[in-house]
């Protein structure tokens, strides 16, 4: 993993991790200092999501607190299907084939209600109830 990407991917984690601990009520120093990792991630999954995806994924791997994936589940990843899904179903479903836990990171995903109904037959195809349910 390069710098950049090491220094964004902790910094959400951090970042995330303080939201968990007080509940998304500011307070801790790791929330302010590391804000910006959130805010750069939102802003590729709208704008860049091509970018956007292999971070999300850098995120997941560097992790196994079920509260930071629930997270990186229900924002960016959620947002990220929610905008592109169509453009990336293909490469969910193929990794979801290869790894049992990416299907239950896939599960703390909420479609909207709006995405096209093949796209969320897929998904839920795929997914399975997340651990931290």
């Amino acid at each position: 993993m390069d710098e950049e990407l090491k220094k964004l991917v902790d910094a959400w984690i951090k970042v995330s991790g303080a939201l968990n601990v007080f509940q998304g009520e500011p307070g801790s120093e790791d929330l302010d200092p590391n804000f910006w990792a959130s805010e750069r991630l939102y802003d590729l999954v709208q704008n860049e999501p091509e970018k956007a995806w292999p971070i999300i994924l850098a995120i997941r791997n560097a992790t196994n607190d079920y509260k930071v994936l629930a997270h990186l589940a229900a924002s960016h990843f959620e947002d990220l299907i929610n905008a592109h899904g169509e453009k990336f179903i293909d490469r969910i479903e193929a990794l979801a084939k290869e790894d049992e836990s990416f299907r239950r990171f896939i599960g703390g995903v909420w479609p909207r209600r709006d995405i096209p109904p093949q796209l969320l037959e897929r998904l839920e195809a795929i997914a399975l109830k997340p651990y931290w349910d």
